[in-house]
């Protein structure tokens, strides 16, 4: 069956950062057993709030992340801890928002606009899956190309050739 992480956390406490990644109750058998079924059980996270410090690295380890818009964040510091260590002011957005993660990092999937889309989206990913892994996917019917081309007019045979990758780009109008 999927997991679904569900994420909108306040971090650990800085006080107690030792107890929190070593030993089989923390973070590090949290990321053990996230990276031992991967493959095997489909992991999704829906980020709907700060995911400051470990539990930033949940999403690293997921299939698919969906984060909402100005409310979601992952990072492992914080706007205040860098001003503090090298003197730079960033906000939340810039250091790990939700539109920075799904445009230039790549850690984010899909980016939604509050939590109900974020919540449909989850749940539309969900219905390509089997509900076990024993089971083959549901068939869908299957839909025309969006782009009239052939898909050896867009990836070249040369490998070493860059190509567009941009969904909008290969659509023609």
């Amino acid at each position: 069956m999927p997991i679904i992480y569900l994420v909108d956390s306040a971090g650990a406490r800085i006080d107690s950062q030792f107890d929190c990644y070593l030993g089989r109750i923390a973070w590090g058998n949290i990321f053990y057993t996230q990276v031992q079924i991967s493959g095997v059980v489909p992991q999704l996270c829906v980020m709907f709030g700060p995911s400051p410090a470990g539990s930033a690295y949940v999403p690293a380890l997921c299939d698919l992340v969906i984060m909402v818009d100005k409310q979601a964040t992952a990072y492992l510091g914080s706007p205040r801890l860098a001003e503090a260590a090298i003197g730079e002011k960033v906000t939340e957005e810039q250091m790990g928002g939700a539109r920075m993660h799904c445009a230039m990092s790549g850690l984010g999937d899909y980016l939604a606009q509050n939590e109900e889309e974020a919540l449909k989206a989850a749940a539309d990913y969900l219905r390509f899956f089997p509900s076990h892994n024993s089971q083959l996917p549901p068939l869908r019917e299957p839909k025309q190309p969006a782009s009239k081309r052939s898909i050896t007019e867009i990836v070249p045979a040369d490998q070493n050739r860059p190509f567009e990758v941009r969904v909008s780009a290969l659509i023609e109008n």
